[in-house]
């Protein structure tokens, strides 16, 4: 009789605890999802073969890395691709190899456009590939700004130029009007 008191009592508590339970792991995996990110490979895959001793793909994949919001693995093609199939990988961001030279056009005529390509895994859960699509944005809106600061310091210099500029007209304006009185004296 004594046993099956124990028992009832053990069972009612094990029965108790089993919401608690429950609700303890449901409500510490969705609590402050984005908190650490450490954890979610990205990898990258960077084809950037630079230009005049300047690689703007490698200075981006190093941002990312001294960033640290995620785990950013650097990796070529084909593992980045057998990463992905395998779930290693969360997403793949791919730059192609034209990114110096087309970020460097912007402050020309001949302008190009630098397209980085942003594969996420649909594989891995919706929360992850939300957070993902997220930092993406972030580090799309980081790029741009790098670029229009590209933009703005190359015009700068060239409108500390324009004064040179004007004094060399003004000098041959001198020199047309100097030779126009030689002219009309002769």
């Amino acid at each position: 009789m004594k046993k099956d008191k124990i028992m009832k009592v053990v069972i009612f508590v094990v029965v108790l605890l089993i919401p608690i339970i429950y609700s303890f792991f449901y409500l510490k995996s969705y609590w402050n999802p984005y908190g650490d990110l450490t954890q979610m490979k990205i990898a990258v895959v960077n084809l950037d073969e630079g230009k005049d001793n300047e690689n703007q793909g490698k200075e981006f994949v190093n941002e990312l890395k001294n960033d640290g919001t995620f785990d950013i693995c650097e990796v070529n093609l084909d593992n980045a691709n057998e990463g992905m199939q395998n779930g290693d990988y969360y997403a793949t961001i791919l730059i192609p190899s034209n990114f110096t030279q087309c970020l460097n056009s912007a402050s020309t005529k001949d302008k190009q456009i630098a397209t980085i390509t942003y594969s996420p895994n649909q594989a891995t859960n919706y929360l992850a590939t939300q957070i993902i699509n997220s930092a993406v944005k972030t580090i799309e809106l980081n790029l741009q700004s790098k670029v229009d600061r590209e933009i703005i310091a190359n015009l700068s210099d060239k409108l500390n130029d324009v004064p040179d500029s004007l004094q060399t007209i003004s000098d041959g304006a001198g020199s047309i009007l100097d030779g126009s009185q030689s002219l009309n004296d002769g």
